[in-house]
């Protein structure tokens, strides 16, 4: 299983979260965009490594919609320019 860092979003952590709220909240990203994948054939594009050196890329669903686009219209993440200063607060 290989992991990708999804571009331009920023979305409620799962590993090291701020509060129980947040590690909730992206329970329900993951399992949502888990159910958008099953059974789906989707087109993965490599940017390149983030700062940390993990994949980064994006995630072209079957229907031709970015995934990111799709998990921020679904309401599980938010547009993220990469500033440190602009991340969400999913804890309040």
């Amino acid at each position: 299983t290989e992991r990708l860092r999804l571009s331009g979003i920023q979305a409620p952590e799962i590993i090291r979260p701020d509060c129980e709220a947040e590690r909730q909240a992206g329970e329900r990203a993951r399992n949502w965009l888990d159910a958008q994948l099953t059974g789906e054939r989707v087109r993965v594009v490599i940017i390149g490594p983030d700062k940390y050196g993990r994949a980064r890329g994006d995630l072209i669903l079957a229907s031709g919609e970015l995934a990111t686009t799709a998990l921020i219209k679904a309401g599980h993440a938010e547009p993220w320019g990469g500033a440190s200063r602009d991340k969400p607060d999913f804890c309040s």
